[in-house]
């Protein structure tokens, strides 16, 4: 295993070849208990893990964590 990044209570690990000789990439979180990493969610592609370490919400979204707030809300229809 190789870890690739790591961000606060994530990291993203490359961990070779699966079985079916595809590439196994991973991202982790860390239990603050225990201080061990479990895995969370298996990348489909390199792509996606890269895309991932990129866009942090991402990530987020993928630990089903809230993810892409907006800070403000408008009213679409203002009063007239």
């Amino acid at each position: 295993m190789h870890v690739i990044l790591e961000k606060g209570k994530f990291r993203y690990t490359d961990n070779g070849t699966t079985e079916f000789e595809t590439p196994d990439f991973r991202l982790q979180e860390k239990d603050e208990y225990t201080k061990r990493w479990t895995d969370i969610y298996l990348f489909d592609n390199k792509e996606q893990c890269l895309l991932a370490m990129e866009d942090f919400d991402y990530t987020l979204w993928l630990a089903h964590y809230p993810a892409y707030v907006k800070d403000t809300v408008t009213n679409p229809y203002p009063k007239n």
